[in-house]
């Protein structure tokens, strides 16, 4: 029996014109089949000429069902002035030949409005992340993370973080446990918030979500492309029921 794989790609948004439609489609199916099959290597390219035949009427059916489609055409507008996005399932066979489509989706979207910004700009020098690491000398955890927090630091740039070690087991240690509200080991305090014996994982999340640079933005302008009222076809029913699957 023939191995049988299939997969869900999706296409970026593109402009309504044939050209951007196809391009998308194609680069979408070509490009995954062929990250998919490459380690065919021969098996794979004899299928080339066939896959790209295929994605071609593929790309001729869909785009000709639309263009058919009354509803999308009135004396101002046409298909290309619509936005368009593909989810479909491809169906190949064990080395890499599509077999089939399977899943089809296509979303028309209509441009209402358009944001223009000319600039976002860092406001001010961001201020250094202050990070306290309390330990203990004699607890395996703390050892390891001591090791492993100054090399995780390193990599996101020393220079944006203030950090400083406290040992549990010295006076000054507990002390500034006390300030910190810290009463186990080992337990990083990253600014305000409180990680108690984290992993690198989880350590590298809160140091990243430590990260808050303020912007502004300069040259604001918001404009309606076209007004609201008349930016579908009057004749184009619409169904009341939303979905968020487009």
């Amino acid at each position: 029996m023939t191995q049988r794989k299939t997969f869900e790609i999706n296409t970026v948004i593109v402009k309504g014109d044939e050209d951007s439609f196809k391009a998308a489609i194609n680069r979408s199916v070509l490009g995954v089949t062929y990250t998919k099959f490459k380690r065919k290597h021969g098996e794979f390219h004899q299928h080339s000429v066939h896959n790209a035949a295929i994605t071609k009427q593929i790309c001729n059916w869909l785009y000709e069902y639309l263009l058919n489609k009354s509803e999308l055409r009135t004396e101002r507008e046409s298909i290309s002035d619509f936005k368009l996005r593909t989810t479909l399932s491809l169906n190949w066979d064990s080395t890499g030949k599509i077999t089939g489509v399977s899943g089809i989706k296509l979303c028309v979207y209509s441009e209402i409005a358009e944001l223009n910004v000319d600039e976002l700009v860092l406001v001010g020098k961001p201020g250094q992340i202050k990070v306290d690491f309390f330990f203990s000398t004699i607890d395996d955890q703390s050892i390891t993370l001591r090791t492993n927090l100054p090399t995780l630091l390193e990599s996101m740039g020393k220079e944006n973080f203030d950090y400083n070690e406290h040992d549990y087991l010295t006076d000054e240690g507990r002390n500034m446990a006390h300030v910190f509200k810290v009463d186990r080991v080992p337990t990083v305090v990253i600014d305000d918030k409180i990680v108690v014996n984290p992993d690198v994982k989880k350590l590298r999340k809160e140091l990243e979500g430590a990260f808050s640079p303020k912007i502004d933005a300069k040259g604001i302008n918001f404009n309606f492309v076209k007004p609201t009222t008349n930016t579908l076809p009057k004749n184009l029913t619409i169904n009341k029921k939303v979905s968020n699957k487009c």
